[in-house]
């Protein structure tokens, strides 16, 4: 989503100055964003050696944050909306991907950062620094125009370099979850597994009884069940599906939770959860994930280590929606979300280790036909439940080709925000 519908054309670059050799690209950017660009300069010495120049592709997460903070906190007389900058961090990665405005984490290996406010000096191989004195930040003009000028020195930012990211992050790591999200209402009892219809929140929690709750409340209602021993609960958009530990078995249920049909589990570990993707079921374990046919054939078992995670490193249950499949786990002292494909095989995974306040260990996608395909999800953490938005990245601009960085370059990044003001109308007295 683009506030402006129109597009303009912007030609990027990869010049070898000592060979003379340009490599070009020609990318239509939508008109009412602005215009953001971002320089890279290669030295040796006191020499410049490589050049290029590529313009950015503003993340939708970055639209929809604009929207929450400008409409939602002004129309609100109180807000407990928080979102993190994700305009924090600059990150360089060797993603050879295309961009894409609905990316929701950083992806590659990080090869640079630098955060915009700290200056750095020291050994880190990865981190640069701000360049103060460069930089342009006054906007004395108020024309939205921001320049931010960014050094690495010999020893750091060495490797191969094909995209560049803007995300939320600390001031001493670039590791860091970025979603906005309410602090909502308090949920103080432990469930295994939950899911959510767009006006309720269900839940189970090893017993027979499900818990039945307005979005934004911690007052449960509660449904008796057939079976003693629910450790998973998924809304497909039409159905209802419990898995059961002691029986291995899934039920497909109305939304009265009345059984529809079942399928029995050939799941040789505890349940933790369950979810439907791509016309599969995907139960958890803490130690793996099963793909299954609707008829209850097993296609897969998938190991925890396999989808990036320790053994029994897997968190709660894997959840999707009609856009992703994800699950939260841990490898040692680090945790990540992993998306995964339709098979449920790891497509890459956002590094969460350092944000210990907003780890979680039960989630689930706000599904129905109205969000079906959105980035809501809420997230279930301690005492509290928080309605999230699955995003962080502030922008992502990919270079025509690659340029390498090694111990003889120093490299600066400048990073120039050309913002569209607000035009139209008279000038108040």
């Amino acid at each position: 989503m683009y506030y402006g519908k129109k597009v303009k054309e912007v030609i990027d670059y990869v010049k070898d100055l000592r060979t003379g050799k340009i490599i070009k690209q020609k990318k239509l950017k939508p008109v009412g964003l602005g215009s953001n660009t971002c320089v890279i300069e290669m030295f040796e010495g006191k020499k410049k050696v490589k050049e290029a120049v590529t313009h950015n592709i503003v993340n939708n997460y970055v639209n929809q944050i604009a929207f929450l903070r400008y409409f939602h906190d002004n129309c609100k007389q109180y807000s407990g909306l928080i979102t993190l900058n994700p305009f924090t961090n600059i990150i360089l990665t060797d993603y050879e991907g295309e961009e894409n405005a609905d990316e929701v984490c950083v992806r590659g290996n990080v090869i640079a950062w630098a955060n915009k406010s700290t200056p750095y000096a020291g050994a880190d191989a990865l981190r640069g620094t701000i360049n103060n004195v460069e930089s342009e930040l006054t906007d004395r003009t108020q024309s939205g125009y921001l320049k931010y000028v960014f050094d690495f020195p010999t020893h750091a930012a060495n490797g191969n370099i094909n995209s560049i990211w803007w995300a939320y992050g600390g001031s001493d790591s670039y590791r860091m979850l970025g979603d906005a999200f309410l602090g909502k209402a308090s949920a103080s009892t432990y469930y295994t597994d939950i899911c959510c219809d767009g006006s309720y929140v269900y839940a189970v929690k090893s017993s027979g009884t499900i818990y039945k709750t307005v979005m934004d409340s911690a007052n449960a209602e509660t449904i008796s069940f057939t079976t003693s021993n629910l450790r998973g609960i998924e809304w497909d958009g039409t159905n209802f599906w419990l898995a059961d530990n002691t029986t291995k078995t899934a039920y497909k249920c109305n939304t009265s939770f009345s059984v529809i049909s079942t399928v029995a589990l050939a799941v040789s570990e505890s349940i933790t959860g369950i979810t439907l993707y791509n016309n599969k079921i995907f139960v958890s374990t803490t130690a793996a994930l099963y793909r299954i046919a609707l008829d209850g054939t097993v296609e897969a078992r998938i190991t925890a280590e396999t989808l990036g995670f320790q053994s029994n490193g897997l968190l709660g249950s894997a959840k999707a929606n009609n856009k992703y499949l994800m699950c939260y786990g841990r490898n040692g002292s680090n945790y990540y979300y992993a998306f995964l494909d339709t098979n449920g095989n790891t497509m890459y995974l956002r590094d969460v280790t350092e944000d210990s306040n907003y780890r979680t260990s039960d989630f689930c996608f706000v599904n129905n036909e109205y969000y079906a395909n959105s980035n809501f999800y809420i997230r279930h953490r301690g005492d509290s439940r928080d309605f999230t938005y699955l995003g962080g990245v502030g922008a992502h601009t990919k270079l025509p080709s690659t340029i390498t960085k090694t111990n003889t370059n120093t490299m600066k990044v400048t990073y120039i925000f050309s913002i569209e003001m607000p035009t139209g109308g008279e000038g108040g007295t």
